[in-house]
């Protein structure tokens, strides 16, 4: 099936999560999972989600590494990045309030970082 969906019904989580899968969509798709996350969730659910960010450590190395593949004929998955900004934007317009933005080398303190950003939202 290449519909875009959650397959849940309406407000069914209290919390919904995605780590390393919007680093590998275009927007639009985020857009679409983002707006079912926030159908399937209860009121004051929550998301997490990963992103790259090309103003966190290391993220600008893995634009470069994936340019080099891509320039080289292998490339073979998408590495899509999302600024602040347009997450805000997102976020906005879905009707969630963001909560946090956690740091690459924050995101699971004593067991490392995931090597992405995350960042948090609330369904009202």
């Amino acid at each position: 099936n290449e519909r875009l969906s959650l397959p849940a019904g309406d407000a069914e989580f209290d919390f919904v999560c995605a780590f390393s899968v919007f680093t590998h969509l275009m927007l639009h798709e985020t857009y679409v999972y983002l707006r079912e996350m926030r159908r399937v969730l209860k009121p004051g659910g929550k998301v997490l989600f990963s992103f790259l960010e090309l103003g966190a450590p290391d993220h600008l190395e893995v634009l470069r590494e994936t340019a080099d593949v891509a320039q080289a004929g292998y490339l073979e998955h998408l590495n899509a990045f999302m600024e602040r900004g347009q997450i805000e934007i997102i976020a906005e317009d879905l009707g969630f309030r963001l909560l946090r933005i956690i740091e690459p080398d924050a995101a699971f303190g004593a067991h490392g970082g995931l090597g992405q950003r995350a960042c948090l939202l609330q369904k009202p």
